[in-house]
């Protein structure tokens, strides 16, 4: 298929030509970008591969992150910010701009942070959230922009 054309030199054979080798680049930026997980996107979704940040607070302590990718859209938001040893994702359906429940986890300083029973808001933007963290028992909250 020509998509692939750019990562081994040629096309592959095949009669289904619908990807194209800018569309592969554009989800393989936004994958990489989110800690190499590629993010699926739909039609009217906002996405902000570059200057996204998150400041995560807990046990008092502050966590400033950044780089990464945010894909928005009515209702539902995937992030995934930071690095290694700091990076925050969240997975959440999305319901006029709150959610509930959602997946969220983090490494925070190196160490696994999971959040349950949590709460947040978001938009295009950024949002909030605030959950309990199950291996600490702590209270987290955040905010991240996208």
């Amino acid at each position: 298929m020509e998509f692939l054309k750019g990562f081994n030199g040629k096309a592959a054979a095949g009669p289904n030509r619908t990807l194209r080798k800018r569309t592969l680049t554009a989800a393989a930026v936004v994958g990489v970008a989110a800690g190499g997980i590629l993010v699926p996107t739909v039609a009217g979704a906002a996405i902000s591969v570059t200057g996204s940040k998150a400041a995560v607070v807990l046990s008092g302590k502050t966590y400033k992150l950044s780089g990464g990718a945010c894909v928005v859209t009515a209702n539902h938001i995937d992030i995934g910010i930071g690095t290694p040893t700091n990076s925050l994702g969240i997975n959440a359906k999305v319901s006029k701009g709150k959610f509930s429940n959602a997946q969220i986890g983090m490494v925070l300083g190196g160490k696994p942070v999971a959040i349950t029973t949590d709460t947040g808001t978001a938009t295009s933007k950024g949002g909030t959230f605030k959950g309990t963290d199950v291996v600490s028992n702590s209270t987290v909250k955040g905010t991240f922009t996208c």
